[in-house]
Order: C-alpha cells, then structure tokens, then sequence
C-alpha cells in the first residue's frame, strides 16, 4: 500500500464505472496550479455508448476541497478513495461530460522549488489528453528532467507556462513537473530587510536626538532659553527680550554670541530686530553626525525600496 505523503503529490486513479459495455472513451484533463498552491482539474468526458445510464462515476484517491459541477452529485468514502457519483443521463451516441475538482496541500517544496506529480488510471479511456498550467511567472526547473514524461509541446502566454501531454491506451500515467519561482522573495530575505530598516530607522533618530545634545552643549542657558523663545514662533528681540526678563545690553550680548557661533541670523525690523535660527546649522554643528545621519537616510531609503519591491513580488505572486 503505497502512502500519499511518500509520493508527496495529487495522486489521482481515474476508474469510471459508467457502464461495462462502452464504445469509445477520450478524456481531457485541464490542471491549474495557481501561486498559492491549488490545484484545479477541469475534466471533459466524452462518452460513446450504445446505451443508457444516468450516472458517472468517478474515484479520486484525495479528497478535493470543491467540487464544481452543473447538477447533482454525491461524494462518499471508499477504500480506494473519494467516489463522486455525478447525476447525468447518458443516452446512446455520443455524450460529453465535464466537471471540475480543486485540491490543496498536494504541492511539495519551499517557496522557490516545487515539485507536482500525479497519477492517472484510465480504465475505460481510450485517448488521454492532458494540460498542466504553472503558476504566473514560474518556469521549468534547471533539474534534468524537468518534467516526466516530456510533453508533446510546451507554451507560454507570456506569464504562464503550459505543457501539453497526449497518450493513447495507457494503463497508468505518472506526471512529474518540476518548478520554480525564479524571483521568489524568501521569508528570511523579508525580515532581514525588516531587521535592516528597523536598524536604520533607530540609527537616524539617535544621530538626530545626539545632535541636539551636540548644539545645547556649546550654549549657555541664557542662549539655549532665546533659541526656545524663537521655536516657539517669538521672532522679534524686544519681545524675547521682555518674555526673558532681559536687559536690553544682556540680550543684545547674547544675541551677538549666537549669531558668532552661525545659529542665527538678525533682521532690522522698525526699531527692533527679527531674529530666525539657520536651521541648516541647528541640525547638527558636528561633521560626523552630519555624515552618520545622512548615510542612515541612504540606508533607510534603499531598504524601504527593497521592501516595497518585496511587497510587490509577493503581491503579484511571483512566489
């Protein structure tokens, strides 16, 4: 008894017990893999008999999440399976009958490499015509072979990949596709660029807090309390002057002290004068602050691109 997770793919054993007596029988199988690893099988049976039944049976080894079909059918549990009887009469001649199974959990492998494989037992078909349908983006795999056996011809659309496969009266079909996502955005690679720009963000906000402390080191109370008068939108040295209780030569010396050390600048206002800090030079007076925080914004720029790069990828399901 062989076990699923072993062959870990969709392993599917296509027995259909219409009828014992059928003319002729071609089966098309349409498989989807879709980027977040479900597999859909759109199904079309064609059906030449001599004569009348008014059901379809059909067995698959894993039990699909949903069953999409145009009418009525029972699914129940067997020991080879899921058996799904559809309700459908089949009348003499030539009938076509088509329903569609989605699967999860049957793609093996990381968020690069993935591995499909399945399994068909056609017991009744005479002509077998499959498709298999990669995620957007994804190609063959470089590992020879990539897909067993080779298909008859293989298409792109220029997102998806498509490989053709056509058999006639065969008793078992195995399927192996290997794939990968060539511009897949691992996990790891995504908290590293987290990691990164948390780094660079506490690195930009400890350069600035230290170049405040850098700027109020070299001031004197007196010029540290002017400097805060100005943030506060006091622009005119005769109402600092006045909110400070200042004398009018002390304010005056002060003034004179911030305006040598560049960290403000004067204007003549009537018979006053308007006093505006160089915010360029409030920044940071030290050149290695100023170079630390300018190579922080650099880093937090290049991995903030890279996140919503990332972002982008894993949206568009690239992966």
């Amino acid at each position: 008894m062989f076990n699923k997770k072993i062959i870990f793919s969709l392993l599917i054993c296509l027995i259909l017990f219409i009828h014992p007596i059928l003319a002729k029988e071609q089966t098309n199988i349409d498989i989807s893999i879709a980027k977040n690893d479900v597999v859909t099988q759109a199904i079309k049976l064609t059906i030449d008999t001599n004569e009348s039944f008014d059901s379809v049976r059909y067995i698959t080894v894993i039990q699909p999440i949903n069953v999409l079909f145009d009418g009525d059918y029972d699914i129940i549990e067997i020991n080879e399976g899921y058996e799904i009887t559809f309700k459908q009469n089949i009348v003499p001649g030539i009938n076509i009958v088509t329903f569609s199974l989605l699967y999860d959990e049957v793609i093996e492998g990381n968020n690069k490499n993935k591995i499909f494989r399945t399994t068909f037992n056609p017991t009744n078909s005479d002509t077998v015509i499959t498709s298999i349908t990669l995620p957007r983006f994804n190609i063959l795999s470089n590992k020879k072979p990539n897909t067993t056996p080779k298909p008859t011809k293989i298409e792109s659309d220029g997102q998806r990949i498509t490989l053709y496969y056509s058999f006639e009266k065969q008793e078992v079909i195995d399927l192996i596709v290997f794939y990968t996502n060539p511009k897949a955005v691992t996990w790891p690679f995504f908290l590293i660029l987290i990691f990164i720009v948390s780094i660079s963000f506490g690195l930009f906000f400890y350069v600035k807090k230290k170049s405040r402390e850098d700027i109020y080191a070299i001031l004197s109370n007196d010029e540290i309390l002017i400097i805060k008068e100005i943030k506060n939108n006091v622009t005119k040295q005769k109402e600092i002057s006045r909110n400070l209780n200042f004398s009018k030569s002390k304010m005056s010396k002060v003034i004179a002290k911030l305006e040598q050390k560049k960290l403000i600048s004067k204007e003549p206002h009537f018979k006053t004068n308007i006093i505006k800090l160089i915010k360029k030079i409030i920044i940071s007076n030290n050149i290695n602050n100023q170079l630390l925080l300018f190579l922080s914004l650099i880093v937090i720029a290049v991995s903030l691109v890279n996140v919503v790069i990332s972002l982008i990828i894993i949206t568009l399901g690239i992966s």
